[in-house]
């Protein structure tokens, strides 16, 4: 799901990659649960592993 800034979902979107579509097995519509995973922000202990081998990953609060 791919978030615009905003506090509705409404304007959210599914990642292009994710699996969507009826299944061969049973003709299910998916996805069936969706879940963030992509460009999510979030806060990070300093100097952490994380952070120092993702420095370059680092956004600035607002």
């Amino acid at each position: 799901m791919k978030t615009m800034n905003t506090v509705t979902r409404t304007d959210d979107q599914i990642a292009s990659y994710s699996s969507k579509g009826p299944t061969a097995y049973d003709h299910v519509v998916k996805p069936d649960i969706l879940a963030p995973g992509n460009l999510i922000r979030s806060t990070i202990s300093p100097g952490s592993t994380l952070a120092n081998r993702y420095a370059g990953s680092k956004v600035s609060g607002r």
